[in-house]
């Protein structure tokens, strides 16, 4: 699929490895409520979302995640956000794990270029 256009928000932080089971843990709770959360059809359809994990290039002792989420519009986006603030019961822990890793990074915009 073509998703140029569309709107992408990819969230990217390094973690202490210690709390990498935390962070396992939120990311798949994360997973988990989207499914049952997010349109799948029209303007806030989500289209794609993956998490990723792996080792730091140059730390042994971190851990970097990056999530990325793609949707039919700036609608979609819209409102992972708002329904991730007041209805995911897991935000209080997801803000208290972020806030003890390094970034968060991340890019909210239009996908400009994509293959296939």
């Amino acid at each position: 699929m073509d998703y140029a256009g569309c709107a992408q928000w990819s969230y990217l932080f390094v973690c202490p490895a210690e709390l990498e089971a935390e962070g396992d843990r939120l990311t798949a709770a994360h997973t988990q409520w989207m499914t049952g959360t997010h349109h799948r059809e029209g303007d806030s359809a989500l289209l794609f979302r993956l998490v990723t994990k792996g080792p730091h290039p140059s730390r042994p002792d971190a851990v970097v995640f990056a999530l990325t989420e793609v949707y039919q519009s700036q609608a979609g986006m819209d409102d992972h956000f708002r329904q991730v603030h007041e209805e995911w019961d897991e935000f209080p822990a997801w803000q208290a794990f972020v806030d003890k890793c390094e970034g968060p990074w991340w890019v909210n915009g239009e996908i400009q270029h994509s293959l296939w």
